[in-house]
């Protein structure tokens, strides 16, 4: 099987030049033009920031011939589902979506499949958890300047924003699980901050 340049047909389907999509992609021309002869030599971010600019997934711009020998390995797909899932236990506890992910993701990092789909999921649960923080701390006086209606014997503002933080998180990891379970490990829409 003759294996097609999908960075070049989708940029030119968009009707980008090399410079354009390096540009839009934050990426030198050199890295392009490396990437359209072996993307399969691209560093993940590269991978993604071009997929976003050519608004495709990460997978569609490797060569088909890659995308059907190499399939995900069961056990690293069954992994990445046990340390999603495991993130909800901060519904039970606080701070256990940081602590259960990062066991497992200690103890399957030697799984090269493993790594950057593990990293978008604890990169989330760190980005939710400071944000969470943030805003049971720092909403909380904001309102109260602004809108002055604190009243004695109140419900605390902190109570109602953790709720509210608790189903933005309960949202993204069913996205994240819906994702997996159809084999989707790219996990576009999480960043990888690790």
């Amino acid at each position: 099987m003759k294996t097609t340049n999908r960075i070049q047909e989708f940029r030119k389907k968009r009707g980008l030049s090399q410079l354009r999509l390096s540009e839009a992609a934050g990426l030198s021309l050199r890295t392009i033009q490396r990437l359209e002869k072996d993307p399969t030599s691209g560093s993940p971010h590269s991978l993604s920031s071009i997929a976003e600019v050519l608004a495709v997934r990460v997978e569609e711009l490797l060569p088909m011939e890659k995308m059907e020998s190499e399939p995900f390995p069961l056990a690293v797909l069954q992994a990445l589902k046990v340390m999603n899932l495991s993130a909800l236990s901060v519904l039970f506890l606080p701070f256990c979506n940081l602590i259960f992910p990062s066991w497992i993701f200690w103890n399957t990092k030697n799984e090269k499949d493993f790594i950057l789909p593990g990293r978008k999921i604890l990169s989330f649960q760190i980005i939710w958890t400071l944000g969470t923080v943030i805003a049971i701390f720092g909403l909380p006086p904001l309102i109260l300047l602004a809108y002055n209606f604190h009243r004695a014997g109140g419900v605390p503002w902190a109570i109602p924003i953790y709720y509210l933080s608790l189903v933005a998180h309960i949202f993204y990891t069913i996205r994240i699980a819906r994702a997996l379970a159809n084999g989707d490990t790219s996990l576009h829409f999480l960043p990888n901050i690790l």
